[in-house]
């Protein structure tokens, strides 16, 4: 089969099991030529933008089949040429005009300038010309043998044989002069047999072989061999080709992959060299590669390259596994010694023999001294160990530094003093007294104003020490250290960014540096690798060059100033590469919009220009967008910005989706634009497609000159219609109106009745102002329903000559609701007290308390809702002169002697849902007098009525104020005044609640 890269994902645009060998692209008629095993033809787009096959090999007679495989695909002029195993194809105008068979087999074909060249085995080199083939004379003598490869250079093809004459020949195709070439791997060529060559416009000859990818110079000098040991993912290289960026695409037995030649980045895939466990550094010491794992340090051959050649190899060597068990660090010393912190020793490495340093040590990193090149510094988990170079001798010079947490990177300020950045986001300062660093002094700087928990980091220029720290939601900032205080400050300087380097890329804390000549290579925490250095108070970052390091967690970073290589250690690998080597990302490179599909057909455009018009009609109106950019360095990172003209107001944030889908468009002219950013921050040109969406015949002119017309008559003859109807309706409005007046008026009056009634049973059943004044002559009852009936009553018993029961009480709600609930507490009272003795206060509340309770849930089962009442019970003693009193939420005011005693009682009322199913307690309260006493009961009606200039309810202080100007006048005057009181604060405002206020006074 055959798949199209799109720059996003390969699709499938030939089916299996069509074989394909090569295919060619017809920018001219937009057809793709394919040719494979016993098969060929071409693809073009249908109406519905899918390619759509067309088999030319089908309509070849009989006696062409025997073609067996067409090995590659050339157009000259208007004539496509298909080169087959036995045979020429010649088509014009999808005809086949012309067939040329070979004299045995063809092999290796290519164009010089318009020249076809082809390789007849058994035969010789010949030149397709006039639609014929002639042969090259003197290349009969290659006739015999084989020939793995052969392509064109200059004004010769280069010739690859495996056979007889063996080796490289060229021949020039003008003066048929032949010629040996030879080249610096010319046994490489031998033991590695030739797959595929090809000499691109670049200069490049590339030559895929079972050993690798050869790229050699048009001197035939060697650039660069790339196999598995430095980081080709098979040796067995088919075919390949360069893009416009220069990499090269290439296929092996495991599929394809691209080689970025411009990066100069050397991956060493530690699995293959036959390293399987997690590195932890690398060092490198002069042609040895040392490489620390969690399972061993390993020694590793490097080949070294040439001056041009920008790779380097590594190859393992038998028993490359030096030191076995967990390795967590290794070291290059000043004196090309190697240092190694294993698990519990420090060793040094000296012509293979192993020197203990340290015992029992959990070694960290070596931090090497830029100030005194005989320092080395070893952070532990206890403290760190100080290595000093005496007389050609490491020696430990000390080992008495010790911390609370974990120390991790060391910072010199200078030779006495140091700086330690810890687990937990702690920095520490350590002065030395002398240069035997015996003598020390430990303060901790103050790090809390940073919020912060990863290591801290610091790096030095000149004689100042720096930190890149995030502070809160700022961006980073950057901050210097005042050694003398030990304290960091802000640097109010510039950061400047370099090469499209931004804020994101700022190092931070946890950050590990390694000093190169005048700047800083900085290794951040989230595997960005940026290049610092300060000129003339500004800092300059700059992370181009490092942009296309893998990304899976970079565990260490050196630099050989040797050779001037970078090298670094992941999960996976081991990679290096060189400094200086120009690195690509500067060059322009293209969005392109792959596919623009109509979503509710699930069809694609088939044709579709930057330069031209799309017209949609208006039910094509949903559009998907599919994009991509040719731009193939880590091209998963690559991220878009899109936005359509007509419809967004601002280009989108960058995203890596690379589809967006607009639905519901309205008619109008739109522009379609995405715009790609690759890892170097750079932008491509906005790729466009503007269009059309013609609106519905339904919005067309015409149609609105009709809905003009259509409205006019509308608007006219509904208002004749309603004219009539309007008429109509009110002449039998009149007669509902009157009927309906009639019925509410009939149910009014018997409703009205009713209650009235209601209010004769409840008169009758509350007591008198009478029946109070034959017990107490100096009392009064002000008794205001809201309505025709009352949900507040007052009840009276007298039990003996000398004791009087009086209650108050307000049942919730009022009107009819209210109505039924005193005559629930009528009830009650009378059953409890009369019948059944109960005089004290208290029980008499319980006993109510009960009956309520029960009444409302029999009342619930009928579907009634009652909640219960405030009430106050008294007992009023006359011979003992005291007064016995328990209240369920209700206000009662005594005068006694001329002193006021007010009393609430208990908080809960009578029946009370939040004490339905408890068993409350009442209070009695005894109160005694010695002549004189006044008593007032009153619900709430009174003092919650809304009135007064401000409209307030007249409130309980008022109502007790007045109470105090009257209780010792005569019982008439009190009720006059209180009424008056009453109706003056009321003015025109309605009734709220029902009142009622009971007076009682006694005097001797």
């Amino acid at each position: 089969g055959g798949a199209l890269y799109d720059g996003n994902e390969f699709f499938t645009i030939i089916p299996r099991p069509i074989s394909v060998r090569d295919v060619m692209e017809d920018t001219t008629t937009n057809r793709i030529y394919y040719g494979g095993d016993v098969n060929f033809g071409y693809l073009e787009k249908n109406e519905n933008g899918r390619y759509k096959i067309k088999d030319l090999s089908r309509s070849l007679p009989d006696s062409l089949n025997d073609f067996v495989v067409v090995l590659g695909i050339e157009k000259i002029k208007d004539k496509i040429y298909f080169f087959a195993l036995k045979h020429i194809f010649i088509y014009q105008n999808d005809s086949l005009i012309k067939t040329i068979p070979a004299h045995n087999s063809f092999r290796y074909f290519f164009n010089t300038d318009g020249r076809i060249f082809t390789y007849d085995m058994g035969y010789g080199l010949v030149e397709v010309l006039y639609d014929t083939i002639s042969l090259l004379s003197g290349t009969e003598k290659f006739a015999a043998g084989r020939i793995n490869g052969i392509t064109e250079l200059n004004d010769s093809l280069l010739i690859f044989t495996a056979t007889k004459p063996l080796g490289i020949y060229s021949f020039n195709i003008n003066t048929s002069e032949i010629k040996k070439v030879k080249t610096e791997i010319d046994d490489f060529f031998v033991e590695n047999n030739i797959k595929n060559i090809k000499h691109f416009s670049n200069g490049k000859i590339v030559v895929g072989t079972m050993g690798g990818l050869v790229v050699l110079n048009d001197d035939m000098s060697l650039d660069f061999i790339f196999n598995t040991y430095n980081g080709a993912p098979d040796d067995e290289i088919y075919n390949f080709i360069y893009d416009k960026q220069g990499n090269i695409w290439f296929t092996t037995n495991n599929g394809f992959s691209t080689l970025f030649t411009q990066n100069g980045i050397n991956y060493v895939y530690l699995k293959k060299i036959g390293i399987k466990y997690l590195p932890t550094s690398s060092r490198v010491q002069d042609s040895t590669c040392y490489v620390a794992t969690l399972n061993g340090l390993y020694k590793l051959k490097l080949e070294m390259p040439q001056k041009h050649n920008r790779f380097l190899g590594i190859v393992q060597e038998k028993d490359s596994k030096v030191i076995s068990g967990q390795i967590l660090d290794v070291f290059k010393s000043f004196d090309n010694k190697i240092f190694v912190s294993a698990m519990g020793d420090v060793i040094l490495l000296k012509k293979n023999k192993l020197k203990v340093l340290a015992e029992n040590i959990m070694g960290q990193t070596f931090e090497k001294s830029f100030i005194s090149p005989d320092i080395i510094y070893l952070p532990h988990t206890l403290g760190i160990i100080i290595f000093k170079n005496i007389d050609g001798k490491w020696k430990i010079v000390s080992n008495d530094i010790k911390l609370s947490v974990q120390p991790r990177h060391i910072f010199e300020y200078n030779k006495r003093n140091i700086f330690v950045g810890t687990l937990n986001g702690k920095l520490y300062h350590i002065r030395f007294s002398d240069d035997n660093y015996r003598n020390f002094t430990i303060k901790e700087i103050d790090m809390t104003p940073y919020n912060n928990r990863s290591i801290p980091s610091l790096f030095k220029y000149n004689d100042t020490l720096f930190s890149f720290i995030y502070s809160g939601k700022d961006t980073n900032k950057v901050y210097f250290l005042d050694v003398e205080n030990d304290t960091l400050k802000f640097w109010h300087y510039h950061v400047k960014f370099l090469n499209n380097s931004n804020v994101s890329e700022l190092p931070g804390f946890n950050t590990n540096y390694v000093l190169k000549n005048d700047s800083i290579n900085i290794l951040r925490s989230n595997y960005i690798i940026s290049e610092v250095f300060i000129k003339n108070d500004t800092i300059y970052v700059d992370s181009y060059k490092f942009r296309t390091l893998h990304s899976s967690g970079i565990v260490s970073i050196s630099y050989d100033n040797t050779h001037n290589i970078y090298w670094c250690a992941t999960p996976e690998f081991v990679f290096n590469f060189r400094d200086g080597i120009k690195v690509f990302g500067q060059k322009s490179f293209n969005t392109l919009i792959n596919d623009v599909i109509i979503s509710n057909i699930d069809s694609s455009i088939a044709f579709f220009s930057e330069h031209s018009r799309t017209t949609l009609s208006y039910k094509h109106n949903s559009l998907i967008f599919q994009y991509s950019a040719s731009f193939f360095q880590k091209d998963k990172d690559l991220l878009f910005s899109y936005k359509l003209e007509g419809f967004d107001k601002k280009w989108s944030n960058l995203t890596p989706s690379r589809s967006i889908t607009y639905t519901n468009l309205s008619p109008g002219n739109y522009t379609f634009k995405v715009k790609a950013k690759n890892i170097y921050n750079n932008y491509s040109k906005p790729a466009t497609f503007s269009f059309t969406i013609l609106p519905p015949w339904y919005m067309t002119w015409w149609a609105y000159i009709i809905y003009v017309v259509l409205l006019v008559l509308l608007i006219y003859i509904s208002v004749i219609l309603y004219s009539v109807k309007l008429k109509s309706d009110n002449e039998k409005l009149e007669i509902i109106i009157k009927n309906r007046t009639k019925e509410l008026r009939k149910k009014n009056d018997l409703i009205t009745d009713s209650i009235k009634y209601a209010k004769k049973i409840q008169d009758a059943i509350i007591p008198t102002e009478n029946n109070l004044k034959n017990i107490f002559p100096q009392s009064f009852v002000i008794f205001k329903p809201r309505d025709i009936v009352s949900g507040d009553f007052f009840w009276l018993h007298k039990i003996s000559d000398d004791k009087t029961i009086a209650a108050v009480a307000d049942c919730t709600g009022h009107g009819v609701p209210g109505a039924f609930m005193s005559m629930i507490g009528n009830i009650l009272l009378n059953e409890i007290v009369k019948e059944h003795k109960i005089y004290l206060s208290e029980k008499i509340l319980m006993k109510m308390h009960d009956g309520v309770v029960n009444s409302l849930r029999t009342n619930k089962e009928l579907g009634l809702s009652f909640d219960g009442m405030d009430i106050v019970i008294s007992m009023i003693d006359l011979s003992k002169k005291e007064i016995l009193l328990a209240s369920a939420s209700q206000y009662t005011f005594i005068f006694t002697d001329g002193t006021l005693n007010t009393f609430f009682g208990d908080m809960y009322s009578i029946g009370s849902p939040l004490i339905r199913d408890k068993n409350p307690k009442f209070e009695t309260h005894t109160i005694r007098y010695e002549k004189d006493f006044a008593i007032f009961f009153s619900s709430d009606g009174y003092f919650d009525q809304f009135g007064g200039l401000e409209n307030k309810k007249f409130t309980v202080s008022a109502f007790i104020t007045k109470l105090k100007e009257i209780y010792n006048k005569d019982a008439e005057i009190q009720k006059t005044i209180l009424i008056e009181t009453l109706k003056n604060w009321q003015g025109n405002n309605n009734q709220i609640d029902d009142i009622i206020v009971l007076g009682i006074n006694n005097r001797e």
